[in-house]
């Protein structure tokens, strides 16, 4: 089983090696996750010797094929309960990440297929984000495969000096979803 912390580092790997096509950097993983170089290079030696990215000396990682089923899994575990939160518990969509944060690593296969069948199986969690499919499918935004629309107002609050965002119109259409992998018999 690996820890919170892992799936952190495995979900933070995957959102900046969609960035780029070259390994990711240690670096920019630490400063992703605010923690120091050292700290996150003592991650990597952990995450390599499980088989979860692969190392290149001075130059960074790459999440192996069952890192980023991980990753994609805690992502789709992290978009459902920011969905299940703002629609069925109330939670402002604003503020709904940390929340889901704190329990995307907690949560059995049988609560996420029951969150999910309660939400319909959405496409989007409530920041326009795809939802990976429960076959672990994820959506490639960047070829265009879901098209999104949103009308937001942002208004800051005088009283804390922080936005407050209302979600008021959003329109999806999914066109088609790339493999990205499928669960491997993994704990997570």
């Amino acid at each position: 089983m690996l820890s919170p912390q892992m799936e952190d580092y495995l979900k933070a790997i995957h959102e900046l090696q969609r960035e780029t096509d070259d390994p990711v950097a240690t670096s920019t993983i630490a400063e992703s996750l605010d923690v120091t170089p050292p700290t996150a290079t003592s991650m990597m030696e952990k995450l390599e010797d499980r088989g979860l990215v692969e190392r290149e000396k001075y130059k960074g990682v790459r999440l192996t094929e069952e890192g980023e089923t991980i990753a994609i899994e805690v992502i789709r575990h992290h978009r459902l309960l920011e969905t299940y939160l703002t629609e069925k518990l109330g939670y402002d969509w604003a503020a709904v990440h940390e929340e889901a944060d704190r329990l995307e690593h907690h949560i059995s296969e049988e609560f996420e297929r029951r969150v999910a069948a309660e939400l319909d199986d959405p496409d989007v969690d409530p920041h326009g984000d795809p939802i990976p499919s429960d076959a672990l499918e994820l959506v490639d935004d960047e070829a265009g495969a879901t098209a999104l629309s949103e009308c937001a107002e942002v208004t800051e609050s005088p009283s804390r000096g922080s936005g407050t965002a209302t979600r008021t119109n959003w329109r999806t259409s999914t066109a088609s979803a790339s493999r990205r992998g499928r669960r491997s018999g993994s704990s997570r």
